[in-house]
């Protein structure tokens, strides 16, 4: 079993792409940092949304079936879950005054993701010091480069950050269907 702290879904989902447990790393938000999901456990209830700045999933191909399964460890859905329901109970259609709260994806193979991710955890920390949630007990994750902090660059979403094909492709808002088609692949 992989290690798992609430609140640090990247460093959750490096340790799954570490071992060996998914093809590709999911980053999910928007040029605003404001996305609505369904089916989170931190959500009052199942029907409920809870606004993430952005939240990272893992995902496989041609597993059963030759169905994706996406890995969130956040989700009141089964982990895993088939791509396209996991897709549609977390992000249903909305109506077009909520278009500002809608997914982008940005979709990393495992490998660039385990190389070039790091977290030194800052975005966690107040303006005081204090910490928002508590760290996990596992050391900060490194990029292969030895840099400490390359979070920002993962979770931007907006065209100049979002065109980097260093690290990976991002499909925008709507983009639930061509991002499962992409993960059908």
């Amino acid at each position: 079993m992989t290690p798992y702290a609430p609140f640090y879904c990247e460093e959750n989902i490096w340790h799954l792409a570490h071992a060996g447990s998914i093809d590709a790393v999911v980053f999910i938000s928007n040029p605003a940092q404001q996305v609505a999901f369904f089916a989170q456990r931190q959500a009052k209830t199942t029907t409920d949304a809870i606004m993430w700045d952005y939240h990272v999933i893992g995902a496989t191909f041609g597993t059963v079936d030759n169905a994706a399964l996406i890995w969130d460890l956040d989700t009141r859905l089964p982990c895993p879950c088939p791509a396209e329901t996991y897709l549609a109970m977390t992000f249903p259609a909305l109506p077009a005054k909520y278009a500002d709260v809608l997914p982008w994806f940005r979709l990393i193979p495992s490998v660039e993701f385990i190389a070039g991710f790091a977290s030194d955890r800052r975005h966690m920390r107040a303006t005081n010091g204090a910490w928002l949630k508590p760290p996990p007990p596992w050391p900060c994750i490194r990029a292969s480069s030895g840099a400490v902090h390359t979070l920002p660059a993962f979770v931007g979403m907006s065209s100049a950050a979002g065109n980097n094909a260093a690290l990976g492709r991002v499909f925008p808002a709507p983009a639930t269907e061509a991002l499962s088609a992409a993960l059908l692949r």
